[in-house]
């Protein structure tokens, strides 16, 4: 006749390694269904429950329960307005803030930890500045994968921040490192490449002639080149400046029927980009494309001569996705990694893109129209290469747009008329 034996939860420990227990190791008398003990009977397999298990994960000394806590990657989007930037600083409202906030309240990473990126191993695999938006954005850190829920994170975060995948990586993974390359795209009234100002007005369209020229200025940007002149606080000869370009090029110009604005998007690939590094590629093509300086002007300040480099708005910049052709090979295929890739995400992604990122720069464009603004300062930039004191006296006309454009810059000063 089988016994019913009283295992007290202490004991339950131990059970989990012993598969049966002996009579002898039974108590003789139960004293009712205590919560504490669990009923078996002494020569059955014993199968302890989940619950049981997960309350007797300290050790008898009482020491702290271990996490399991791994390194994964989350597949985000975001509508950057309103926000400095994507990086995270104490007191001033951040993407990575609001993503660290909502991972602790749905309790993967704990609350001494959530601000702390080098214990974390946070990494994020691209920079964007305030105000600029992301399509596809990797962040990685090591986190509680057993509460790593995504409903859970987003729940958390507001409805312009989303989290569509957390996926394991290998703990070395590093995004910044292992990203092969990233592309942007900027969104931008083509109004702006309009070769004159009594051509900048609401109802512009631009035609296949500018578009051409448009793709043959950007183009001087492809290859490997000094950038220094398109970021701030850096030395010339700081080998940092050098960054490779590996594709820049135009989508078809498209009408906003609300705005009756005509947009175009210019596609970037690089390996990698400095601060201020897009907006003011854009700039200077801006102000290139309006004559007030020539196409040389580019080529020279990619030497070690001072170009003033305007930085256009940030309103329709985006980061597009990453490619991270390296730790694919390497990784996404050894029977335990995933590769890292966005294609399964796509349809998600893209009706966030179209919700919450381009109508919202159409909007803010149409109703505070901030290429408008900015283009009407763009006549008190000197687009005049030089090197050195002496080189000031010298003349640039070469470097300079055309004497047409001076005449009209004069004769426009300040901002166009809004038509």
């Amino acid at each position: 006749m089988r016994r019913k034996l009283l295992v007290n939860c202490s004991e339950a420990g131990k059970l989990v390694s012993s598969s049966k227990r002996s009579k002898s190791d039974s108590p003789e008398h139960s004293h009712g269904n205590s919560p504490d003990n669990i009923v078996i009977e002494s020569d059955q397999t014993v199968e302890i429950p989940k619950e049981v298990i997960a309350s007797v994960q300290k050790v008898e000394d009482n020491s702290p329960i271990k996490v399991s806590r791994k390194m994964v990657a989350l597949f985000m989007s975001y509508n950057g307005y309103g926000y400095h930037g994507m990086q995270y600083n104490a007191g001033t409202k951040t993407i990575e803030g609001e993503l660290l906030e909502a991972v602790f309240k749905a309790g993967a990473i704990s609350e001494e930890v959530k601000f702390q990126l080098g214990h974390l191993k946070f990494q994020r695999t691209s920079k964007t500045d305030k105000g600029v938006s992301a399509v596809r954005q990797i962040v990685s850190l090591k986190m509680d994968v057993l509460k790593s829920h995504l409903d859970g994170i987003n729940s958390f975060l507001p409805p312009q921040i989303r989290v569509f995948r957390i996926l394991r990586v290998t703990q070395s993974f590093n995004g910044k490192h292992f990203c092969s390359s990233r592309f942007y795209n900027y969104i931008c009234p083509t109004f702006a490449f309009a070769p004159t100002y009594e051509q900048t007005y609401e109802g512009y369209r631009i035609d296949a002639e500018t578009v051409g020229r448009l793709q043959n200025v950007l183009s001087i940007f492809k290859g490997t080149h000094n950038f220094h002149n398109y970021t701030s606080a850096v030395k010339a000869k700081d080998p940092s400046c050098n960054r490779y370009i590996i594709n820049v090029s135009l989508g078809l110009p498209f009408l906003d029927q609300k705005s009756k604005l005509e947009f175009i998007s210019i596609h970037l690939q690089g390996q990698s980009f400095m601060l201020h590094q897009i907006r003011k590629m854009i700039g200077i093509t801006i102000a290139v494309m309006k004559n007030f300086a020539n196409e040389e002007i580019i080529a020279r300040s990619f030497k070690l001569d001072t170009v003033e480099t305007p930085k256009a708005p940030s309103l329709g910049l985006m980061l597009e996705k990453q490619e991270f052709n390296g730790y694919n090979r390497k990784f996404g295929d050894d029977g335990i990694h995933e590769r890292i890739e966005w294609e399964s995400l796509e349809n998600e992604v893209v009706e966030f893109r179209d919700k919450y990122i381009y109508p919202h720069i159409i909007q803010q464009e149409s109703e505070h129209k901030s290429m408008f603004i900015w283009l009407g300062n763009l006549n008190k930039h000197n687009f005049v290469a030089e090197s050195d004191e002496s080189n000031k006296q010298e003349d640039n006309s070469q470097i300079r747009g055309d004497t047409h454009a001076e005449t009209k810059t004069k004769e426009n000063a300040g901002s166009p008329k809004i038509c």
